[in-house]
């Protein structure tokens, strides 16, 4: 049951409405502690932002937070993902080799068996088990996202300003966003050459089922994360997969700079789930094949935020600050134990198949 709160704090001549929630959004039990307070080290949206812990899943949740049609106040006009003009990386500006390069290992990899008894299936295989090489030919997106087998429909939710759709439909997927914010959405459509629906994914209902979801830093910003993933369930066909990037609450940069840490972004962050509470509501929502891994791919550039952020340095120039020998240290230290098998990564990438 959720609660009306009393108003909160002004953001440009409006209050954004509060809610307190009696259970968690991610698994849905309870019972919740606090766990911190903080204000908007980005934005500086005012107000003072609380999050709970689930004592049940390990999730943490902004409690009590802005009711759904107020948090769009949480998003300023400077926000990213109304930004037309960012340069995007991985651009498909390749030569001759490395466009070879491309083909051979997105061949090998869309065609595994086939590929395999071929000269060229056998190097592509070998040319993508170099990490470097395959993450160029993905348009370094993640391994989980692979490629279609033929005329695949995916869907990304919240495209932000659309690149990763122009890499999604450059590996040959049939691509649609979807986000909540109209200029967003108009953004993400105008870089990315995609159609990006307006509105609510929890409305969605198309007329076909996707073969592949994915959303890359997101679902975090969504307030029913829980009943979300439940209703991504319907939308995919069998064996259609689910690719989800989370910012980690359990990071080594959360648990070395506490609310200081990138991952957290209040108050834009609702909901950010465990490793243990992906696996259970995933596998309670009809997924099959869950595989839940952290990664350190971010980790310098998250970590030297949090140092900068530390030695009081705010909004973007704490976001746009220079790699300092903290952040590459603590990048080093969280690769090897995120290779040594512990889920301390900045990031979390879940991928998962329909039943």
């Amino acid at each position: 049951m959720i609660e009306e709160m009393p108003q909160g704090s002004d953001l440009e001549g409006q209050q954004p409405r509060m809610l307190r929630l009696d259970a968690c959004p991610v698994c849905g039990h309870g019972p919740a502690s606090f766990s911190f307070a903080s204000i908007d080290l980005l934005h500086e949206v005012p107000g003072v932002f609380a999050y709970d812990v689930c004592r049940g899943c390990g999730s943490f949740f902004q409690n009590p937070r802005a009711i759904d049609d107020d948090l769009t106040l949480y998003y300023p006009a400077d926000y990213f993902t109304h930004n037309r003009t960012a340069p995007r990386d991985q651009e498909d500006s390749s030569g001759p080799l490395q466009a070879l390069v491309r083909r051979l290992v997105l061949g090998a990899r869309g065609r595994p068996r086939e590929g395999a008894a071929t000269l060229s299936g056998l190097l592509g295989r070998v040319l993508g088990a170099v990490g470097f090489l395959r993450r160029r030919a993905m348009y370094g997106l993640a391994d989980e996202l692979g490629t279609p087998g033929g005329a695949e429909r995916c869907l990304e939710l919240g495209p932000g300003t659309g690149d990763d759709m122009w890499r999604l439909a450059r590996l040959g997927w049939t691509v649609t966003g979807i986000d909540v914010d109209p200029a967003a959405a108009e953004v993400a459509a105008a870089r990315s050459g995609c159609e990006v629906l307006v509105g609510s994914v929890l409305d969605h209902r198309p007329g076909e089922a996707y073969g592949l979801i994915y959303s890359s830093h997101s679902l975090e910003h969504v307030p029913e994360l829980g009943e979300t993933i439940i209703h991504l369930s319907s939308l995919l066909a069998a064996a259609g997969r689910l690719v989800l990037i989370i910012p980690n609450p359990r990071s080594l940069s959360a648990r070395l700079y506490g609310p200081l840490s990138v991952v957290w972004d209040p108050p834009r962050h609702l909901s950010l789930p465990s490793v243990r509470a992906l696996r259970t509501v995933l596998g309670e929502a009809g997924f099959d094949d869950v595989h839940v891994r952290t990664v350190a791919r971010r980790a310098g550039h998250y970590c030297s935020i949090a140092h900068a952020r530390r030695l009081g340095t705010t909004g973007t120039a704490a976001w746009n600050a220079e790699a300092t020998r903290v952040g590459r240290l603590l990048h080093a230290v969280e690769m090897l134990m995120v290779r040594l098998g512990l889920p301390v990564g900045e990031e979390i990438i879940v991928s998962a198949t329909a039943r």
